[in-house]
């Protein structure tokens, strides 16, 4: 991960930064107003990772104690696999943990295999499927938890 990045709480702010990237990232992703409402969400942990001002990434899970859900993460495509995301996702996991978290759930596209790995690489396994879970294109999603 760059030197110069700093991962923080995303302020409402953030939105449209976040829904751009976003764009960017997925194929059919969330419209700025999820944004909008997840960042004014009480159980929501959303981070934003950047430098300058500029947003390179994004974690987004919920707190629904005893159990989390990682709702979204991504990372700017010239931001990648330079440990940016697994820094997403364990500072994600922390802010959860402090809620009273003590199981996180995820959905992935079943395609995704970077993800996965990352995922994997985090203590994530697989316990599920979801036929069809996924639009744009339609696609099944492999659902994994982990134990914090």
């Amino acid at each position: 991960m760059s030197a110069g990045v700093r991962i923080r709480p995303a302020g409402p702010e953030d939105a449209a930064a976040c829904a751009a990237l976003a764009g960017l990232c997925f194929p059919d992703p969330w419209p700025l107003s999820g944004f909008e409402a997840e960042l004014e969400n009480p159980d929501s942990v959303f981070l934003i990772a950047g430098e300058s001002g500029a947003v390179s990434g994004f974690a987004a899970a919920r707190c629904l104690a005893p159990e989390g859900e990682l709702l979204d993460i991504a990372v700017s495509p010239g931001c990648r696999r330079q440990g940016l995301g697994a820094a997403l996702l364990n500072a994600v996991l922390r802010g959860l943990a402090e809620r009273g978290t003590d199981t996180v759930f995820l959905e992935v596209r079943a395609s995704n295999a970077p993800a996965i790995a990352l995922y994997a690489a985090n203590g994530f396994t697989p316990c599920g499927r979801r036929k069809n879970y996924y639009t744009r294109p339609a696609e099944d999603a492999i659902l994994m938890k982990r134990s914090l």
